[in-house]
């Protein structure tokens, strides 16, 4: 097995919007700490490529036209390429049109966002020149005390960080973590761009390692550090991944994990259903019924989101369309499994116990069709209320790959 990984900084250079909160319309005024753009190349039987962005968000057209450009500069197929992103909550408007308003307003830099593919593209190339022979490792660790289920502490959650090592006969060239977790610790005031919590996670870590080091985000979509924060601040930001990284350091054992044997099972998995407009006119104004009332900031920040998206759907046609396309990666020891949406930790947790192999979930690649809400938790949080399917057929899809992972095992 080769491996190659390699980072530019995207970090903008002119005031740009940001993105995660419809409650923030403001550009950004600085900058926290740089935002990257990592490839990793990883060549076994097959090679596939893993391109990473530090936004909240990419559009399936954007993927597609790097998926291709990068395939057919390293001459391996289109469903080898990969494009993940941080899901960092402070990072730059990356997509055509805004997430909320479903317009041009408050959307990307377009000069930006073209400016990002071609560098990745030339990243991917620079990549293939510089792969060389590893080993890999991998450990696990659960983290405590610093995040879980965001819509309760009680909630059952993945707390699972697992990193995998690329080592030559000398030193570790490459490593990257899969992290169940949203980065939203700076909050929808801070107007820095930041990589937030994976970003700090991952400086540190590169640190310690003394690697580069690629971050895919898990089934994160009800994940996140709301009850255990104790601001929203870069202050915290420190206190939080240093707390975190702290444990990595102190628990983590690596063995031996072989990814020989690399295939890629591409799939799709189509949502058909027709929406209930007179539904979404009730959820529209229970949301402005509770707006006008005296709440929180914190919680007026979730409505004022849950809204722009509600009022999104009455704007679409009310027969709904979704689909979800990725890839099962299986290897000797290990499979991966590529999800194009915000799953919720149980459906990852399904899938990491489905097969007698360490599975990896990368959630947020290629592009999202949003948060995937477990049926019992339906109603109960933003997640339900800014969802773009219906309830139930996160079930339906969490089965079908589940079922299609075992298919492949025989």
């Amino acid at each position: 097995m080769q491996v190659a990984i390699i980072r530019k900084e995207m970090t903008p250079n002119t005031p740009m919007y940001m993105s995660g909160h419809a409650i923030r319309t403001e550009k950004h005024k600085g900058v926290l700490d740089p935002l990257y753009c990592t490839v990793l190349l990883i060549e076994s039987d097959e090679t596939v490529c893993f391109v990473t962005h530090d936004v909240v968000m990419v559009d399936e057209a954007y993927t597609i036209d790097l998926r291709k450009n990068i395939a057919e500069a390293l001459h391996i197929p289109f469903e080898h390429v990969f494009v993940s992103f941080l899901h960092n909550h402070s990072g730059p408007e990356f997509t055509e049109l805004n997430v909320f308003t479903k317009t041009r307003e408050f959307a990307s830099d377009l000069e930006y966002v073209q400016w990002v593919k071609e560098m990745s593209v030339d990243l991917a190339l620079q990549a293939k020149e510089q792969l060389q022979p590893v080993c890999a490792s991998f450990g696990k660790v659960t983290i405590d005390g610093y995040y879980g289920n965001r819509n309760g502490i009680d909630i059952p959650c993945d707390k699972e960080i697992t990193i995998v090592k690329f080592e030559n006969s000398q030193q570790t060239i490459a490593s990257f973590m899969n992290f169940p977790c949203h980065g939203t610790v700076l909050g929808s005031q801070n107007l820095l761009l930041s990589a937030d919590l994976p970003g700090a996670i991952r400086a540190q870590l590169e640190k310690a390692y003394d690697t580069t080091m690629c971050v895919f985000i898990g089934a994160a979509g009800d994940m996140g550090n709301r009850q255990y924060r104790q601001e929203s601040s870069p202050k915290e930001l420190d206190r939080t991944s240093a707390g975190i990284v702290k444990q990595i350091l102190e628990k983590m054992e690596y063995q031996p994990i072989s990814l020989e044997g690399l295939q890629v099972y591409p799939y799709e998995y189509v949502i058909d259903y027709v929406r209930s407009m007179e539904d979404t006119k009730a959820e529209i104004m229970k949301i402005e019924q509770e707006l006008a009332s005296d709440i929180s900031y914190s919680r007026r920040q979730l409505l004022t989101s849950g809204l722009a998206i509600q009022k999104g759907h009455l704007l679409e046609d009310a027969h709904v369309v979704v689909s979800l396309k990725g890839a099962i990666i299986d290897t000797e020891d290990a499979m991966f499994v590529t999800i194009p949406a915000e799953l919720f930790n149980r459906f990852g947790l399904e899938m990491k116990q489905a097969v007698n192999k360490q599975v990896f979930v990368f959630g947020y690649t290629n592009y999202s069709i949003g948060y995937m809400v477990e049926e019992s938790e339906w109603g109960k949080n933003y997640e339900s209320m800014a969802s773009s399917i219906q309830k139930g057929d996160p079930e339906k899809y969490t089965k079908f790959i589940v079922e299609r992972m075992r298919e492949i095992l025989g």
